[in-house]
């Protein structure tokens, strides 16, 4: 078995990496690069949403997006959150695998549809005519979604620094 690599979160206001990654994606209107750009940045934060979760100091070398948002979205409460991903990574291996796309604007509309649609399916919500216009329909969705993971991360991360009985009390007397 290999040697497992210190994990830490990335301070996403300082890390230079991250920062040009991100401006690339909030600077695509390009359908297709976005949807790859965003890919990249969920995938990232979801391994410290794993790293959080496990409450661990060292993560493996994880390959594969589905491995890592099943792992980071195990549970039957989360099935909702790895059925949204399954539109998005497939979509995503349209773009990277295949020369027929059947359905990828449907993949997407339908991951932004379960993300900001506020209920409404991938045939109700709006889709634009423009590309720029879609691709920055997919940045905000994919946005709201890692933000959301960002919260999930922080509590994971806040509980298991207390340890779960101290964070059951503090929040107990908050309520």
């Amino acid at each position: 078995m290999r040697k497992q690599k210190p994990f830490e979160l990335r301070d996403i206001k300082t890390d230079e990496e991250y920062l040009q990654f991100d401006e690339r994606f909030r600077g695509s209107e390009v359908l297709e690069y976005t949807l790859l750009l965003g890919h990249v940045l969920i995938e990232d934060q979801l391994r410290g949403l794993i790293w959080a979760r496990l409450g661990t100091d060292s993560l493996p070398d994880l390959k594969g997006f589905e491995l890592i948002a099943g792992l980071a979205f195990a549970g039957s409460e989360y099935d909702d959150a790895r059925d949204k991903l399954a539109s998005l990574n497939e979509a995503r291996n349209q773009v990277g695998h295949k020369l027929h796309r059947t359905d990828f604007e449907l993949k997407l509309r339908t991951f932004v549809a379960s993300v900001t649609g506020k209920g409404k399916s991938a045939a109700e919500i709006e889709w634009p005519e423009e590309e720029a216009e879609r691709a920055r329909a997919l940045r905000i969705a994919i946005r709201f979604f890692m933000v959301w993971v960002a919260v999930k991360t922080d509590y994971y991360a806040e509980r298991n620094n207390l340890g779960v009985e101290t964070w059951k009390s503090r929040h107990a007397e908050r309520q």
